[in-house]
C-alpha cells in the first residue's frame, strides 16, 4: 500500500488475509496446524485428522456463527500420489462423492455418454508455459526462443496429444482477466519462419543441445515434454534431452535456478485474485522473476511497475496489454496450453459451487441428498 492499489479488497479477499490464531502458532511453532484439542479455526469447519500424504478430516465447527450452520457433519480428503490416475477410480467404487478426472480416465468419461452428462466442465484462469533460461545458450538468443515458439503446434497438442482436454494458449495471461490480449496473434506458428529464425541468429542447430525439465506427476507432463522433444528434434534439427524430476522436489529445483542454468521447464501460473498485476508484476518482472528466466526488459518493467498503481482503468489496461505483448514475443516463457475444468459429483450432491477464479469447491453449502 506505498501507492495507490485499486486491487487491494481482491487481495483481501483471498488466502493471504486468513486470520490465523497467532497464541497458537506462539505456542507450537509449525505444529499449530496438527489436529486436537490446540486446533483454532473461524470457519464453518474445523481438521479433525490429518494422516500425511493419505487424508484429511474435516468436522463440522460447533463454534461456528458467521452464517448458517454446514449441513455437512463431516467431509473427508483423500490425498493420492497422482490425483488424475487415481481419483477417477475411487470415485466409482463409490469411496468418493468428489473427483477432478484427468489424461486416460477422462478419455473414458467422454466416450461413455452415460457418465459424461454427469460431468461439470469450464475454463480455468491458468496458462501452461515453458519458462526459458535467458542468459544460458541457446536459449538466451531471443531468436531462439522464438523458433521454440513458432515450431510445435497448439491445437495439435491441446486436443489431440492432450485428447481436448486443454484450450491452445497463444498468449500468457488467461483472458478472464483485465488487459489480457487472449485472441492476438503476436507471434505466429510457422515451422518455415522457425528454421530461417536459427538461420538469422547464426545458429547451427547441429551444435546445439536443449534440455527439457519436467515434473514425473501428473502423468500429462511426460506426455508434453515427449512431444516437444520429437517436435523441436525433427523441425529445427537439435537435440533435445528430458530430465524428469520429482513433483515434490520441484519448487526446491525451480528455486536453485536462481545460479544454476537450465534449457527449459514446464511451468503454469493460475490467478490468485482477478488483476494482472498478479501475472506481471508478481511473476514475470526483473525485480519478482518467479520462474527464473533471468529475463530483464526495461521497457516492460517499466510499463508494470507503472501500471500496478495507477488508478486510471482504461489506460492501466492498456498499459498491461503493451506489456504482454512485449513479453509473448520476447518468450522469455512460451505459451502452450490452458486449463480446462472437469469435475465428476455424485448425484446426491446438492448445491455445490465453485469460487469463479481458483475453481474451489464452497463446501459450506455441500448437501448430500437421500439415495
Amino acid at each position: 500500500l506505498t501507492g495507490p492499489t485499486v486491487f487491494f479488497p481482491r487481495i483481501a479477499a483471498t488466502w493471504t488475509y486468513f486470520p490465523v490464531p497467532r497464541h497458537i502458532i506462539d505456542e507450537l511453532g509449525d505444529g499449530w496446524t496438527d489436529p486436537g484439542e490446540q486446533a483454532v479455526s473461524n470457519g464453518p469447519f474445523v481438521m479433525e485428522q490429518w494422516n500425511h500424504d493419505q487424508s484429511i478430516v474435516l468436522v463440522a465447527n460447533s463454534n461456528y456463527t458467521a452464517g448458517p450452520a454446514p449441513t455437512l457433519t463431516r467431509a473427508e480428503f483423500t490425498i493420492f500420489e497422482d490425483v488424475t490416475t487415481q481419483a477417477f477410480i475411487a470415485f466409482e467404487n463409490d469411496e468418493l462423492d468428489y473427483a477432478e478426472p484427468e489424461g486416460p480416465d477422462l478419455d473414458r468419461i467422454l466416450e461413455d455418454p452415460s457418465i459424461a452428462g454427469n460431468l461439470i466442465q469450464f475454463p480455468m484462469s491458468n496458462c501452461y508455459f515453458l519458462p526459458c533460461d535467458t542468459t544460458n545458450p541457446a536459449t538466451d538468443s531471443v531468436e531462439f526462443r522464438q523458433a521454440l515458439w513458432k515450431s510445435f503446434n497448439r491445437d495439435e497438442l491441446a486436443n489431440t496429444v492432450l485428447r481436448g482436454q486443454y484450450i491452445p494458449a497463444y498468449t500468457i495471461v488467461s483472458p478472464d482477466i483485465p488487459g489480457s490480449i487472449d485472441g492476438e496473434m503476436v507471434l505466429t506458428e510457422s515451422q518455415e519462419e522457425a528454421v530461417a529464425l536459427l538461420e538469422q541468429a547464426g545458429i547451427d542447430p547441429a551444435s546445439v543441445e536443449l534440455e527439457i525439465t519436467y515434473q514425473n506427476a501428473p502423468a500429462r507432463n511426460k506426455t508434453v515434454a515427449e512431444y516437444l522433444q520429437a517436435t523441436w528434434q525433427d523441425v529445427l534439427g537439435i537435440t533435445v534431452t528430458l530430465n524428469p524430476i520429482e513433483d515434490t522436489s520441484y519448487i526446491d529445483w525451480r528455486a536453485s535456478r536462481e545460479t544454476q542454468a537450465f534449457g527449459t521447464y514446464t511451468g503454469s501460473w493460475g490467478s490468485d485474485f482477478v488483476d494482472p498485476s498478479n501475472w506481471h508484476n508478481q511473476n514475470f518482472t526483473s525485480q519478482a522473476d518467479h520462474y527464473r528466466t533471468h529475463w530483464v526488459n526495461e521497457e516492460y518493467d517499466q510499463l508494470c511497475a507503472t501500471a500496478v498503481t495507477n488508478t486510471n482503468e482504461e489506460e492501466r489496461i492498456q498499459q498491461y496489454q503493451e506489456a504482454e505483448r512485449i513479453l509473448v514475443e520476447e518468450a522469455p516463457l512460451i505459451p502452450m496450453f490452458r486449463g480446462k475444468a472437469v469435475r465428476s459429483v455424485k448425484e446426491n450432491v446438492r448445491d455445490l459451487y465453485f469460487q469463479s477464479t481458483l475453481s474451489l469447491v464452497y463446501l459450506h453449502t455441500v448437501k448430500i441428498a437421500a439415495e
